[in-house]
């Protein structure tokens, strides 16, 4: 079977082209820089051609690209597709985006996913991914089947509500860390704190996220910029954090407790 990365030079492209690879599935790899795709596909050993070839030809199209892109993009790769082909998306924000081609894509069978983790991941097993509620329901049945194969852990959404969730659990998971690292760096520049020296075990596998985070600075922006409920629950974290300050440690220790008892 025959599948079409278009955007496979990025990093979780990439991930996905070899994983793909690896699992037999004749991979070519495609985007607007037909350069970038040439350099990744020989490094990962699989074809390339243009967007319009690639995706003619192909039983799959994944499409990994930009946030802000991913909507156009779906829309210019469906309408080169075959008839009833797959086409999936995999971006971390879904407003203005699956919500809109669910109603807009009729010839081609549309999937919205969300893999819940980045090109460190070794494997399928254990991963999270979200599928969108809304989409083919024959489509939505093929990934669901395939990632279920593979130990994935799939559970379904809609669109709202993923948003909503990711807000909360990437976005402003990712502003908090920034923060404590603008606190770190603030107390280097004033007086000198020797972090690497000082740093606790727990510490340094903190700044290992931190500077994952980093890494991933364009995904992190879009992530922030695009998800419609990011305001919302900034708000609220900063209501947390001021709660803590006015009722005490022991009370949020003890807030916190509860959580991690609900999550197992």
């Amino acid at each position: 079977m025959r599948v079409a990365i278009v955007g496979g030079y990025g990093r979780f492209g990439r991930w996905m082209a070899k994983w793909l690879r690896n699992d037999g599935f004749e991979i070519v790899l495609c985007g607007r820089s037909l350069e970038k795709a040439i350099s990744a596909a020989k490094a990962l050993g699989v074809d390339f051609a243009s967007i319009d070839e690639a995706v003619s030809t192909s039983d799959i199209v994944i499409v990994s690209v930009p946030i802000p892109a991913t909507y156009e993009v779906c829309r210019l790769v469906a309408n080169k597709m075959r008839k009833r082909a797959l086409l999936v998306e995999v971006s971390s924000v879904k407003s203005g985006i699956a919500d809109r081609l669910q109603k807009e894509l009729k010839e081609v069978e549309f999937v919205s996913i969300h893999p819940l983790f980045g090109p460190r991941a070794e494997g399928l097993s254990g991963q999270n991914v979200v599928l969108i509620e809304g989409c083919s329901e024959r489509g939505s049945r093929c990934v669901e089947e395939y990632l279920i194969k593979h130990k994935a852990e799939v559970v379904y959404m809609s669109v709202k509500d993923h948003d909503r969730a990711m807000a909360l659990l990437q976005a402003i998971h990712h502003l908090s860390l920034l923060g404590y690292a603008l606190l770190l760096n603030q107390a280097y520049n004033e007086y000198g704190l020797d972090i690497e020296k000082l740093a606790t075990r727990s510490l340094r596998e903190t700044l290992a996220v931190i500077e994952s985070i980093v890494e991933n600075r364009n995904s992190i922006c879009w992530i922030y910029e695009h998800n419609p409920f990011v305001e919302e629950f900034f708000k609220t974290f900063l209501k947390a954090v001021e709660d803590i300050a006015r009722k005490g440690i022991s009370w949020a220790l003890d807030e916190v407790g509860e959580l991690l008892k609900r999550i197992g």
